[in-house]
């Protein structure tokens, strides 16, 4: 059985280990949700653009845990770090650390320090 992350990268089997550029291309991807999140004046106003950033959190958890692929520790730090998309108070906690530039950064969005 074979999986794509982000329908462009494609998993083949478990354990696969991501090249370079399709690192590169997933942060990219990252940095694209993110900046679209920070473009709405609201939470109401982001609420499409946290569903895609949900969903790709999601497409990049199947990927590391289920199919064990190592990620970047940037990566890793958006899995953890927006894991319930679904729960109101993570959602309005995750808009406010991207409009205040502290997403994905070295501590996760509860102020604990990260492993």
């Amino acid at each position: 059985m074979e999986y794509k992350i982000a329908g462009v990268i494609q998993i083949a089997c478990s354990g696969q280990t991501l090249t370079q550029p399709e690192q590169e291309l997933l942060q990219d991807q990252l940095e694209t949700l993110i900046a679209r999140v920070k473009m709405c004046a609201n939470l109401s106003e982001a609420a499409t653009p946290l569903d895609r950033l949900g969903e790709f959190q999601f497409e990049l958890a199947v990927a590391c845990f289920k199919w064990r692929v190592d990620m970047p520790p940037r990566l890793r730090a958006f899995i953890r770090e927006f894991d319930r998309p679904d729960d109101s108070e993570l959602r309005a906690a995750v808009f406010n650390a991207i409009h205040s530039n502290e997403f994905c950064a070295a501590k996760d969005i509860t102020g604990r320090d990260q492993p």
